[in-house]
């Protein structure tokens, strides 16, 4: 039996340079097998144009209801012409994807190419859950009302319009509302491609519509890692920071969607990993002052587009010892329950250890003083545009802290800031205990697989060096309160005087 589908639009792509053009809409096709397939695009009874393919054809999802159909391998072939196929539903398309996988034998191009690290070390039904949770509007509005954020990114787009988004392709992962992308096309970008793998989807594309901006937003539904674009890209935009940057490991995809920039992009990305220099990450002090996060450039008219934008460009990680007593008698007052010998009749005192371990081990989301810090925070910089997606997995920050004070070190404190480094201003978003406060708060490590006190006392090295590992779990469940997609650990090397009847909140 020869599959047909209705209603069926067809849509002609070139590459160098980019164009696509509509051969037809309405059309019936018709998937004959012959000589390998060939796929009939009929008006009626008449057929109007045919695309045959063969074994080394490629076949893949494009849109939430398109396929991208690549007659032959392209790689050598000058004319470079695809088609982009569109259904009327989604289960169309997915049994159109089947007959195509089954007729040519397909193989995952995916599988292929090389899964992305959050495919292969995140568990399904987790990702399921993650990204059933930024489905809802409540969550969406949460982060939008944060004007901290939102501002900022606005601000960071707009300020570098002209030279970095005016006529440009934009790529923008994991586009919840689709906030970015509307400031993408304020700032004068030609098309951008909102990939957004929730069920949030759906309403990114009815804000698109009710804009009246559909033929220059495309809402992609899909995760990053599996989706395919029928053009290159020329801009990523993201929010992909989580609590403590790392968080939710998003950061991952984010990066990995760096397969879409257009080539020029991606080897002048190799060429400046390779020539030795440091990232251009800002080196301001953190008590910085108001007014100071951001640095311009004179002259705007002079400015030259950087190879391959990527907002947020940069990211630095603070992380500093902190001091209080008061949360971490509220911790142990929190396992108390767990102390009754007579509950009902039941002891449940052999629980105890068992329920301070589980309170300690959790981070604080929560903002705090400055003055809890005995320490200046050392600084973990990662550069976006040049990290490799593996190196994202397993993360260790050497730390040295110089403490000039007697201090009873209760865990570790973290923030971060994100720079957007643009070529006509370079704008930051903090989320420094100094700075205005934002929907990430910042985070205390109550206590990482141990419990109890650290005592640090002066020393004639006035140091305290340990080392910090974030390493991602691979069957991570998430919540928004706990750091669940990552485990933290902090192993202290100093020699300094501990008091021997406690243990420190470190393995």
């Amino acid at each position: 039996m020869t599959p047909q589908y209705a209603g069926v639009d067809l849509r002609r792509a070139c590459e160098a340079p980019f164009k696509c053009e509509t051969i037809d809409n309405g059309l019936s096709l018709l998937v004959k097998i012959e000589d390998g397939v060939v796929l009939s695009f009929m008006k009626g009874i008449q057929q109007i144009y045919e695309v045959k393919l063969n074994d080394s054809s490629e076949c893949h999802r494009c849109f939430e209801k398109s396929a991208l159909v690549y007659p032959a391998n392209s790689s050598h072939d000058e004319s470079k012409e695809s088609y982009i196929i569109s259904f009327p539903t989604s289960k169309d398309l997915l049994n159109f994807l089947d007959v195509m996988r089954k007729r040519l034998k397909l193989k995952e191009k995916r599988k292929k190419e090389g899964a992305s690290t959050f495919d292969e070390r995140t568990d399904s039904w987790s990702a399921v859950q993650y990204f059933q949770f930024y489905s809802y509007l409540s969550q969406q509005q949460n982060m939008m009302q944060d004007y901290i954020r939102t501002a900022t990114y606005q601000k960071a787009i707009l300020a570098n319009a002209s030279v970095d988004f005016a006529g440009k392709v934009v790529l923008d992962v994991g586009a919840g509302s689709g906030i970015l992308s509307f400031f993408a096309i304020q700032a004068g970008a030609k098309r951008v491609y909102a990939v957004e793998a929730s069920n949030m989807a759906t309403h990114c594309n009815t804000l698109v519509q009710s804009n009246k901006l559909a033929g220059r937003i495309v809402v992609v539904s899909g995760k990053i890692e599996d989706i395919v674009l029928p053009e290159p890209v020329d801009v990523i935009i993201s929010e992909p920071m989580g609590y403590m940057l790392y968080n939710e490991r998003m950061l991952e995809s984010y990066v990995h969607a760096r397969k879409f920039l257009a080539p020029q992009h991606r080897r002048s990305h190799n060429r400046n990993k390779g020539d030795g220099q440091q990232p251009d990450f800002r080196e301001d002090a953190i008590m910085r002052e108001e007014g100071k996060s951001e640095t311009e450039d004179e002259d705007n008219t002079a400015a030259e587009p950087k190879p391959g934008v990527m907002f947020p460009s940069v990211a630095q990680l603070f992380v500093a010892p902190f001091s209080d007593e008061a949360l971490f008698a509220e911790q142990h007052t929190k396992a108390n329950f767990w102390y009754q010998q007579s509950f009902h009749g039941m002891d449940l005192s052999a629980l105890r250890n068992a329920a301070i371990a589980e309170y300690f081990n959790q981070p604080v989301v929560d903002t705090f003083d400055i003055g809890l810090c005995p320490a200046v925070p050392c600084v973990h910089k990662v550069d976006f545009r040049t990290v490799k997606e593996s190196e994202l997995a397993e993360i260790t920050i050497p730390l040295n802290f110089q403490i000039d004070q007697c201090s009873t070190i209760h865990g570790l404190a973290f923030w971060f800031d994100v720079g957007f480094l643009g070529s006509q201003k370079d704008i930051w978003l903090s989320t420094a205990p100094t700075e205005p406060l934002t929907h990430w708060y910042q985070n205390l490590t109550r206590g990482l697989t141990d419990f109890g006190i650290f005592h640090v006392l002066r020393t004639t090295t006035r140091s305290l060096p340990s080392a910090l590992s974030i390493r991602s779990n691979q069957h991570p469940v998430h919540h928004i309160d706990n750091l669940k997609m990552y485990a933290v650990s902090w192993e202290q090397h100093s020699s300094s005087k501990r008091d021997r009847s406690s243990r420190a909140w470190c393995e």
